[in-house]
């Protein structure tokens, strides 16, 4: 069996976007999100939210981003096939992330 290793979901780059699906998680599979970077190049802080699915769902991680400053979060949230992961900011402004984590072939039941 191989060893499990991080690989890169996403790397997304926007500016006047204020929310964006960044993912799905494919059939078959298991995602366990480990890292997130996320960048604001805007001269203000802004909040921002990270969403499993869809708006009204929970929220992962929710915080304010300062001005031309990268947030590193390490997590170990798991991610279900089908679901989507979604980031929204307060201003839409220059801003980027980066997602890595294991994906895992998910188990028969």
């Amino acid at each position: 069996m191989a060893e499990p290793y991080t690989v890169r979901f996403v790397a997304h780059r926007g500016t006047g976007e204020t929310a964006v699906d960044l993912f799905t998680v494919p059939a078959g599979y298991v995602f366990v999100l480990r890292d997130i970077l996320l960048s604001r190049g805007t001269a203000q802080a802004q909040w921002f939210e990270i969403r499993v699915s869809s708006p009204g769902f929970p929220v992962l991680v929710k915080g304010t981003a300062d001005p031309t400053t990268t947030l590193h979060m390490e997590l170990r949230q798991t991610l279900l096939a089908g679901e989507i992961v979604q980031v929204s900011y307060g201003d839409g402004g220059d801003w980027s992330i980066l997602m890595t984590g294991y994906q895992l072939t998910a188990a028969a039941a």
